[in-house]
């Protein structure tokens, strides 16, 4: 399942989130709901660019693919094989960010969202998307 929403990014860091279980939620206003961003931690080490993310300094862009599912890592509940908060993604303040959400999992269907959240990743989170665009549509519906 491919998914394509373009985002526009007015942080410095963020954080995927998988998202999952219950009904789709109740809201009147996604945008209302934006919670402030977490201020970046500093680097632990030298920063890579992996294959899955371009950054187009020119036209002030970053495209990225996302794999939900693509090791078996963690029963496949993995973003590009990366569990429990362990993947931080730094895109320039003001860049336009394009992600595309590939689902490898042969057996459940996943959502995406750039939050805030920083810590506490157990269970499945209620989606409060940093800004609108943010997150993928019907996150906790899983279909």
């Amino acid at each position: 399942m491919n998914k394509r929403s373009t985002l526009i990014s007015a942080l410095a860091s963020t954080a995927l989130i998988a998202c999952g279980g219950g009904e789709p939620a109740e809201t009147s206003d996604s945008a209302g709901s934006a919670v402030p961003a977490a201020a970046p931690q500093p680097a632990t080490s030298e920063m890579t660019i992996p294959s899955w993310f371009e950054v187009d300094n020119e036209a002030r862009t970053v495209s990225m693919t996302i794999t939900a599912g693509s090791t078996t890592e963690n029963n496949s509940w993995n973003f590009n094989g990366a569990t429990k908060g362990a993947i931080t993604i730094t895109v320039p303040e003001g860049y336009t960010v394009t992600v595309e959400l590939v689902n490898n999992d042969p057996v459940m269907a996943h959502s995406l969202g750039i939050s805030g959240e920083t810590s506490s990743f157990s269970g499945a989170p209620e989606p409060v998307p940093v800004f609108q665009g943010a997150i993928t549509e019907n996150a906790t519906s899983m279909i």
